[in-house]
């Protein structure tokens, strides 16, 4: 597949198809396995959702921590992307589960693709936990250490309800029971 500078384009062609994925049951980056209380940002380098360099078009956030058992962590970011269409212009079908589910999970549900460029903001503020585990498998990075994934496990503070929060206002903690410690 060709790059192309219409990205809306190809997501509004794969919206039908992507309606019909489900969205996942259950993605690496810079912090330490474990959980974190991280706000949703726009990433810095790129916009949410675009076509990467190997032509894949993919939807990406980054996750600032603002609460975890190791402060010294508080204030370094996370990347999380997923992956929408491939670099041979197919509906990733997975990568729409995993994003569906994710955005479901940060407040915002959406049925397709078609439209994420415009609903993808309606996260930005919102306060998730996440946790970041070991990849399962045998892949490994260049250096030999292994890829992290990245799970959103649940929304403690919608973006609507965030986005009146000042810096320095510390997020709820979590009460969902997992056993998260802050």
């Amino acid at each position: 597949m060709a790059k192309t500078n219409d990205v809306r384009s190809l997501l509004k062609a794969h919206d039908q198809a992507s309606r019909a994925v489900e969205g996942a049951a259950g993605g690496g980056g810079d912090l330490p396995l474990g959980t974190y209380q991280c706000v949703v940002e726009e990433p810095s380098k790129s916009t949410m959702i675009h076509q990467d360099k190997d032509n894949a078009v993919r939807a990406r956030v980054l996750l600032k921590v603002v609460a975890c058992a190791d402060e010294d962590y508080v204030g370094r970011s996370q990347s999380k992307s997923w992956n929408l269409i491939s670099a041979e212009g197919d509906l990733d079908e997975t990568g729409v589960s995993y994003f569906k589910k994710d955005m479901k999970t940060m407040g915002v549900e959406i049925e397709g693709i078609g439209d994420a460029d415009e609903t993808m903001p309606g996260i930005i503020g919102a306060v998730v936990e996440i946790s970041v585990q070991e990849s399962k498998g045998d892949a490994t990075r260049s250096d030999g250490t292994p890829y992290v994934n990245v799970y959103i496990n649940n929304l403690i503070t919608p973006a609507s309800q965030a986005a009146g929060r000042t810096k320095k206002t510390a997020p709820k903690k979590s009460t969902a029971g997992r056993g998260a410690k802050y």
